[in-house]
């Protein structure tokens, strides 16, 4: 589970997709591993451009989890 994950203020909307490489880069290190996220408000315009879906196993209910599953 990622449970906090923060770009600088600002490195943010710097045109180099710092956030978006790391998360390429966690994502092929545990390739064979599920991801959940826990967006903020504040994050979940971030974590919809994955397009990863929300979580809906009898575990995550109502926690709003975002999921990767290899």
């Amino acid at each position: 589970m990622i449970w906090s994950f923060e770009v600088r203020g600002d490195l943010r909307c710097s045109g180099d997709h710092i956030g978006t490489r790391i998360i390429e880069q966690f994502v092929l290190e545990f390739d064979d591993e599920e991801i959940y996220v826990g967006p903020t408000s504040e994050s979940m315009s971030f974590w919809t451009r994955f397009g990863w879906p929300m979580c809906e196993c009898d575990s995550c209910r109502g926690r709003d989890f975002i999921v990767r599953r290899p």
